[in-house]
């Protein structure tokens, strides 16, 4: 009998210590204090942290648990990573816009070229301003250039005449093989 009333003493010593536990003053109004309550978030965390098991398959095994728990860190390792480098590189893009002016004027133009530096393309095939108004091109040809001998009738006429049959027939160094065997 004296275990069991030694087991009913520990008992009963366990809970009139707890009974009585002197009031903290974490309740305030009815409110529980903010540290209070960030300690008890920060303590969960702690447990779902260590006990969080994404491929749980009702396994008693302790290494199978270890193993999937650790698992389930690197995938959401991995996870909270990519996410991290996905926002880093979205905020340091450049992003292009491209705006096309259609004729612009000089002083449009040279506007843009300060304001952009070298972005600025001018890839018009029209201009504002048309070449003819401070410029014009009248070729001058010399006399030889210019002359009967050197125009597409001449050289038609040498190349449906004999003449030229005569002179690469003549010409050894083109035709040696043909007079060879003459």
């Amino acid at each position: 009998m004296k275990h069991s009333s030694a087991k009913e003493v520990e008992v009963r010593v366990k809970r009139t210590f707890l009974a009585r536990k002197k009031p903290t003053n974490s309740l305030i109004d009815g409110q529980v204090k903010i540290s209070i309550r960030f300690h008890q978030l920060k303590v969960r965390f702690k447990q779902l942290s260590v006990e969080l098991n994404l491929f749980n398959n009702q396994s008693s095994d302790d290494r199978h648990i270890r193993c999937q728990r650790i698992g389930t860190r690197l995938h959401i390792f991995i996870l909270i990573g990519s996410s991290i480098i996905l926002a880093l590189y979205s905020s340091l893009t450049q992003e292009i816009h491209h705006e096309t002016i259609l004729n612009p004027s000089e002083t449009q133009y040279t506007t843009l070229a300060q304001v952009l530096g070298d972005c600025v393309v001018c890839p018009c095939s029209t201009f504002s301003v048309s070449h003819e108004t401070f410029i014009s091109i009248k070729p001058i040809y010399h006399h030889i250039c210019s002359g009967d001998f050197v125009s597409s009738a001449w050289i038609n006429f040498l190349l449906r005449s004999q003449f030229i049959d005569f002179v690469l027939y003549s010409d050894y160094h083109v035709n040696f093989g043909i007079h060879a065997e003459d």
